[in-house]
C-alpha cells in the first residue's frame, strides 16, 4: 500500500525580501505574517494572502526603517508580538496589530531591557501573559514573564534561570490546560534537557522538574505538543532527524521518555515541527539542502510511524520553519524557507548554520 503524501498545494516563488533570520505565523483564516531580518538587519513585517488557487500575494509591510535587531520571534493573539535582540543584543519587544486588508500598525514597544541576550523564543502563557525565553549573554537559560496590556503596552512581572546549566539552543511548548510551559534546550555538550516551568495568572514563574539526561545528543532542537505528549524534534548524534515523546506528570516535576522514531528519517541540516489532526508533521532541509515534509503518527504509549511524505525533494532552500497554525481552507500547511544565495558550498555534517537568502512561502495540503 502507497503512503500517503504531503501534496504541495501553492507558493509565492522567490519574493525577492532577502532575509536572515524568519519566522511565520497566521493572522486570519487566508493570511499570513512573516517576520524577518533583512539584509540591512533591520525587522521587517510581511503580511500575505492566500489566494484560492494556492498563489500568495504580499498585502503590506512594516516598512524598510525597522530597529536593528540579531535574533527574533513571534507570538499571536489580539495583537502580534515581537521579541528580538537590538543590535546590542538588549532584549526587547514590541506589539503590532495587522487590519483585514494587511495594513500593519505598530503599536508600542518596552524599549531595550537590561538582559543581554543570544537567542530568544515567545511563548503566549494566556491571553494576556506570555514568557520570553533566552539564551543569555553567559549561555544561560532565563525566563521572563510579561502582561500585555489592552493598549498594547508591556508590564514585566516576574524571571527565572537555570544558572548552573550552559545553554546552546532552546524551544518552547506551551502546556495550556496545566498553566504549564516546557523548554526543551541543547546544553554545552549538545545533550537535550526539558525543564518544566508553571506560569500562574499573575506571571510568577517556578521550575517545577527537569528530564535530566534521557535524550542524548541532539541539536536543531524544536518542540510541540500532542496531548498528552511532548514532542521534541531534532538532529541526532548521527546526524538524522529524531522525534522523542516524553510524558509530563500533572505536577511537573517528573518527565519520563517514551519512546523515539529511530532511523526511520535521514540526515538534516535543519527541521521544524507540528501538530496537526492528531498527527505531526516535519519539515526538514535535507542532506542535500532539499525541502522535505514528513507525516507521523504517534501511538498511545509513544510510539511513531512514519505515515507518508511529500515525495521526493525539489526546492534547494537554506532554512526552513512552519506556521504552528494552518490555513483553515483544506488545512493548509505553511512552510517560509530562505533559499540559499549562490555558490553553494558541498553540505556536511558540519554544515549546520543556515546561510542566508530571499524567502519564499510554500503551502502543503495532507
Amino acid at each position: 500500500m502507497l503512503q500517503p503524501l504531503i501534496k504541495r498545494y501553492g507558493e509565492s516563488g522567490d519574493t525577492n525580501e532577502f532575509a536572515t533570520e524568519l519566522v511565520i505565523a497566521k493572522t486570519r483564516e487566508n493570511q499570513l505574517l512573516t517576520s524577518i531580518r533583512t539584509k540591512e538587519g533591520r525587522l521587517k513585517l510581511i503580511s500575505w494572502q492566500v489566494q484560492r488557487d494556492g498563489s500568495i500575494l504580499p498585502l503590506s509591510d512594516s516598512g524598510d526603517d525597522g530597529p536593528a535587531v540579531t535574533t527574533i520571534d513571534l507570538a499571536r493573539r489580539k495583537k502580534i508580538i515581537t521579541a528580538y535582540s537590538t543590535a546590542s543584543n538588549n532584549l526587547q519587544l514590541a506589539s503590532w496589530t495587522v487590519q483585514k486588508d494587511g495594513e500593519i500598525e505598530h503599536v508600542a514597544d518596552s524599549g531595550p531591557q537590561p538582559d543581554v541576550v543570544n537567542e530568544i523564543r515567545i511563548a503566549m502563557a494566556s491571553n494576556t501573559i506570555f514568557v520570553t525565553v533566552c539564551r543569555t549573554n553567559e549561555d544561560n537559560l532565563k525566563l521572563i514573564s510579561w502582561r500585555l496590556k489592552k493598549d498594547g503596552t508591556f508590564q514585566r512581572l516576574d524571571e527565572a534561570s537555570i544558572p548552573s546549566q550552559k545553554i546552546s539552543e532552546i524551544s518552547v511548548q506551551v502546556i495550556t490546560n496545566r498553566k504549564q510551559l516546557v523548554t526543551s534546550v541543547g546544553t554545552d555538550m549538545n545533550l537535550l534537557k526539558l525543564y518544566v516551568w508553571n506560569v500562574s495568572s499573575k506571571g510568577k514563574i517556578k521550575v517545577l522538574g527537569d528530564s535530566g539526561f534521557q535524550a542524548g545528543k541532539a541539536t536543531m532542537i524544536r518542540s510541540d505538543y500532542l496531548d498528552p505528549h511532548i514532542i521534541t524534534s531534532g538532529r541526532a548524534g548521527n546526524g538524522r532527524l529524531k522525534l522523542i515523546a516524553w510524558q509530563i506528570s500533572d505536577d511537573g516535576k517528573t518527565i519520563t521518555r517514551l519512546s523515539d522514531s529511530g532511523d526511520q528519517a535521514g540526515i538534516i541540516n535543519d527541521n521544524a515541527l507540528i501538530s496537526l489532526s492528531g498527527k505531526l508533521v516535519s519539515a526538514v532541509r535535507t542532506s542535500s539542502d532539499n525541502l522535505k515534509l514528513i507525516t507521523w503518527h504517534l501511538g498511545s504509549k509513544g510510539a511513531f510511524t512514519r505515515i507518508g511524505d511529500s515525495g521526493s525533494p525539489t526546492d534547494e532552500v537554506s532554512q526552513v520553519t512552519l506556521s504552528k497554525e494552518t490555513i483553515t481552507r483544506r488545512n493548509l500547511i505553511a512552510t517560509a524557507v530562505q533559499y540559499p544565495v549562490p555558490p553553494r558550498k558541498e553540505p556536511s555534517l558540519e554544515d549546520t548554520m543556515p546561510q542566508a537568502g530571499n524567502m519564499g512561502i510554500v503551502l502543503w495540503v495532507f
